[in-house]
């Protein structure tokens, strides 16, 4: 130890934990135990919690239910490295209010939105991408202050009661962390109130109010990264790659705070908000300090946070962020693999919605944005649809040169060769030659012959190069239209759909069927909530049941993975498998492509666990209208012509009308995607005998 001194060893050890975490990044994930509120029933805590007043037992069964929706959403994290970061900070503030502490559980949400907001039952959330963007502890422990003070002062049930004073109570039938978002954003006054209060039980925590003329700023700036810096185009070049001048924008938009206030205001009185704050402190001497705990734990949790918001970027698909994203942290961890896995993603993604004419759902106009990201949509625009696939080509298979046995590396190194091949090259012998060249230049008159010379000694590379080339020609000479991953596809995609015709289809022949999350959705629109929340409750527990019945009389293997179901003996790996084939679901809908989803490096543990590649997501959603006016006037008509006809007009009149819609489409966690669409549209009651009958079909087909 000789020559080294005390403060360089503690700096070593602060930063080991950082350059660990830039080489083998893993993704945050829940651990054991699971909290008792995600295992208790939304109808039993309701049950607890009714008065007998009409108003508060109306806003506690949407408060319950919605609350457990986001818990159960695998948007919400526990005992993960950030989350128990956030509980810790919350133990400082409250150190000297243990009674009020023990009301309150802090969670991260997977959300790269710069959002908090607290709940009337004492859970608050924060957002990953908060944290990523804060300067100090301080500054957190800040926003936690101002989320307890909404719940002591019970701003939630104020809200909701001027809401429906004002007939304004938004539709709970969106998403519930949107909704819940909705529910957080309060009036002037109650903002005011929260910074006020929530301003002197932060000064009597310890921190210092130093770094509090910065939140604000912060929180108005948080629709761009949580760094602005010039963008670097060699990030994207390779050996091979190097893109022309004229595709980098040298002057970027100047960025501008948003007009719409902050995360915690439904008004634009944000600056306002500011002033308050920085008058209350200003004759205050600064005392405290802006970190309580050790600094490199809130260095941790927020590089957590920023390398998972990555991962969060991908899977909204929102391609060109995630590369900035990667960028950014690039410029502090130059030696980690995680980036080059990062833009592979992102490319591949890009080039899949390219290449079939669906530009506009991926990508934002570069006009449209600010800052120095907007030097990432620049680029991306200017590339050519051929340009964006050789592009997206290389950099996956370099990620797959990389991860030698990572599968879903592999399959998108091949999807892009195949889409290369299919879409954009007449003669790929032609096309991929093998001289030796120093360097290209993207879009100029060698890239296309040197793009890939350092991949074609490579044998897998020739091997699927030929593969492609062979299924090309037999596919363009009986004139099909190429399709995603079609080379290496072995089951024809299934439909079955209202007409008889349709549901004649032939057995899947598949041993076992995993369905994740069911879902029952009864919703009844002559009320002011639709959402009939106990019922549904009831229903997806019948509909679990229908599932299990069906399975034995077909002597069918199924397994039921839900993230709703109440499990109190589900273990922490059970419960994370359910997050990740959630998020692969969420997002192979979004799709609607045979595409690789963002987490399909998971997929492959799953299927060897579960014994299945195959899922299913069924439902079925049941809903009542009030008659509409034109029916009840001419069964009135009729009743008057025909008077004999009055007591069925009068039942018309009054009897609500019913559509139900059923489906289920059962998925390839392997191939990425659909064996099974079969889908019911009645006019309806939905009810369990007619959804156990069409469900019942449609699990005999997987057989």
């Amino acid at each position: 130890m000789t020559g080294k001194s005390p403060f360089a060893l503690m700096s070593l050890l602060v930063l080991c934990p950082l350059l660990i975490l830039a080489q083998d990044f893993q993704r945050l994930e829940s651990h054991a135990p699971i909290p008792a509120e995600f295992l208790v029933s939304s109808s039993e805590k309701y049950e607890k919690l009714q008065t007998g007043n009409k108003q508060k037992d109306a806003f506690q069964l949407q408060s319950q239910f919605l609350i457990d929706e986001l818990l159960q959403s695998g948007k919400v994290l526990f005992n993960d490295p950030v989350s128990q970061y956030i509980n810790q900070v919350a133990d400082q503030l409250l150190r000297h209010d243990p009674s009020l502490r023990k009301k309150l559980r802090f969670y991260a949400v997977k959300s790269p939105e710069a959002n908090a907001f607290a709940t009337d039952r004492g859970t608050i959330f924060v957002n990953l991408g908060l944290l990523a963007r804060l300067e100090t502890e301080a500054q957190l422990a800040f926003i936690l202050s101002h989320e307890i003070i909404h719940f002591t002062e019970n701003h939630n049930f104020q809200a909701y009661k001027k809401e429906q004073f004002l007939g304004q109570n938004s539709s709970p039938t969106k998403a519930s962390y949107n909704f819940l978002l909705d529910k957080s954003l309060y009036s002037r006054e109650l903002e005011m109130e929260a910074d006020q209060k929530g301003l002197e039980l932060f000064l009597k925590s310890g921190y210092s109010s130093e770094s509090l003329e910065n939140i604000f700023k912060i929180l108005q700036y948080s629709h761009l990264p949580f760094a602005d810096i010039p963008f670097k185009k060699a990030f994207l070049e390779t050996r091979f790659i190097k893109f022309p001048q004229d595709y980098f924008l040298e002057k970027v938009t100047k960025p501008v705070a948003q007009k719409s206030g902050d995360p915690f205001a439904s008004h634009p009185n944000a600056i306002a908000r500011e002033l308050q704050i920085l008058k209350q402190i200003k004759n205050k001497p600064i005392e405290g300090k802006s970190f309580l705990l050790p600094e490199f734990r809130f260095e941790k949790a927020q590089e957590l946070s920023r390398y998972e918001m990555a991962e969060l970027l991908l899977q909204e698909r929102r391609y060109a962020e995630a590369i900035y994203q990667s960028f950014l942290l690039y410029e502090n961890y130059t030696n980690s693999n995680y980036f080059n896995k990062i833009n592979a993603k992102a490319l591949y993604g890009l080039a899949q919605y390219r290449n079939v004419k669906r530009k506009s759902e991926v990508q934002i106009p570069w006009r449209k944005t600010q800052g120095h990201i907007q030097q990432v949509h620049f680029l991306l625009d200017k590339l050519s649809d051929k340009e964006l696939n050789v592009l997206a080509t290389a950099h996956c298979w370099q990620n797959k040169m990389n991860n030698s046995t990572d599968l879903a590396a592999a399959g998108m190194a091949e999807d892009m060769l195949t889409d290369m091949v299919f879409y954009h090259i007449k003669n790929p012998q032609q096309y991929f030659k093998k001289s030796v060249k120093n360097e290209a230049l993207l879009g100029g008159q060698d890239f296309e012959s040197y793009a890939f010379i350092h991949y074609m000694n490579r044998s897998d590379f020739r091997q699927t190069l030929i593969a492609v080339e062979n299924y090309s020609k037999k596919v363009h000479i009986r004139g099909f239209s190429p399709s995603y991953n079609g080379w290496n596809k072995k089951r024809p995609v299934k439909k079955a759909g209202t007409k008889a015709k349709n549901k004649e289809v032939s057995s899947l022949g598949l041993n076992k069927v995993l369905f994740v999350n069911p879902l029952f959705v009864q919703l009844d629109h002559r009320k002011e909530n639709p959402i009939q929340f106990l019922e549904n409750e009831k229903n997806k527990q019948n509909l679990i049941s229908i599932i299990e019945k069906n399975s034995k009389k077909l002597d069918l293997a199924t397994e039921i993975l839900d993230l709703k179901s109440i499990d109190p003996n589900l273990n922490i790996d059970a419960y994370n498998d359910r997050v990740r084939l959630t998020e692969w679901l969420e997002e192979r809908v979004a799709h609607e492509l045979n595409m690789q989803c963002s987490n399909q490096e998971f997929m492959e543990a799953i299927v060897e666990k579960y014994g299945t590649s195959q899922i299913a997501f069924t439902g079925a959603i049941s809903q009542r209208f009030p008659r509409k006016k034109l029916d009840i006037a001419l069964s009135s008509g009729l009743s008057l012509l025909l008077p004999p006809t009055l007591p069925v007009a009068i039942k018309n009149a009054l009897e609500p009308r019913h559509e139900s819609f059923v489906f289920t489409v059962v998925y390839d966690l392997i191939y990425n995607e659909e064996l099974m669409v079969y889908t019911q549209e009645m006019p309806l009651r939905g009810e369990e005998t007619m959804i156990g009958s069409n469900l019942y079909y449609a699990m005999q087909q997987m057989k």
